[in-house]
């Protein structure tokens, strides 16, 4: 028996565990500024440098 290909399966886990990390940048702060009415301006600026720092660092990582 040939062992099965396992190229598109890690491609697709890795686009969504980006996928989940993006999301969670974004929707992050909103959902902790309704939970703990925290500014939701201080909120983005400290979770989205680090989301922009992790996509940054990921594209530089396949070139």
């Amino acid at each position: 028996m040939l062992a099965p290909d396992n190229t598109e399966l890690k491609k697709r886990t890795r686009h969504a565990i980006h996928a989940g990390i993006i999301s969670g940048v974004l929707l992050g702060p909103l959902l902790l500024s309704l939970y703990n009415e925290i500014n939701l301006f201080r909120a983005y600026s400290i979770l989205l440098p680090l989301g922009i720092a992790y996509v940054l660092v990921q594209y530089y990582r396949k070139s």
